[in-house]
């Protein structure tokens, strides 16, 4: 319900105002972004993806002994980052696939950190 919540409101926002595609796509990839790259793993590991697992970035960060709350936290600040990415890309909107870039650059580099520090394993 929440994703199709969140798809609606893209649609409406960017029919009545100034938004785009690409600040849709900014403000989504810290969920959408960990869903596919755990996927495309799983995938290249050659694993059952229709098996319950504990491989997402936020899953593996808890193993670390992060608590939840500190979790969400920092799952709310890349989230902060993102929206100050996003409203860089509608006030230069011709530098949108640079914001894109910038902002997929900066997860996959977090997931690579999450990964150095909880391998991406197999179960």
């Amino acid at each position: 319900v929440l994703g199709f919540t969140i798809a609606v409101l893209i649609i409406h926002y960017q029919n009545i105002e100034k938004f785009s595609i690409i600040n849709a796509l900014i403000i989504t990839s810290v969920y959408w972004f960990d869903a596919t790259f755990t996927l495309f793993k799983r995938a290249m590991n050659k694993e059952k993806l229709s098996q319950p697992h504990k491989k997402h970035a936020y899953q593996r960060v808890v193993q670390m002994g992060w608590s939840h709350q500190k979790t969400t936290l920092f799952v709310l600040l890349i989230n902060m980052v993102l929206f100050g990415i996003a409203l860089l890309e509608q006030r230069y909107p011709e530098y949108a696939a640079g914001f894109l870039a910038m902002a997929l650059l900066m997860l996959y580099s977090i997931y690579k950190i999450i990964d150095s520090k909880k391998p991406f394993a197999n179960e």
